[in-house]
């Protein structure tokens, strides 16, 4: 939500999509889209989308992809603090 937030301060939109489904992100997609953002591993759930299967979708309508990376390095993080 921090991001939708931040984005907002600069006059941009944010559109959510609530699975990891392909289908669902080209449902998504308008216009208006300038990219798609998504994370290796997803928070809070750690799930993990087919990266190569939204690529395709948004490659076809020639839109920016970002992958975030941040969630897996925290949840690499968590786990070596709960190591014994």
């Amino acid at each position: 939500m921090r991001l939708a937030v931040f984005l907002k301060k600069f006059n941009i939109g944010v559109k959510w999509v609530k699975t990891d489904d392909p289908e669902e992100f080209r449902g998504a997609i308008d216009e208006k889209t300038k990219g798609v953002y998504i994370e290796s591993i997803g928070n809070p759930k750690y799930n993990v989308p087919n990266i190569s299967e939204i690529a395709k979708v948004r490659s076809f309508l020639g839109i920016r992809l970002s992958l975030s990376r941040l969630t897996r390095l925290r949840f690499r993080s968590l786990m070596r603090r709960r190591s014994p």
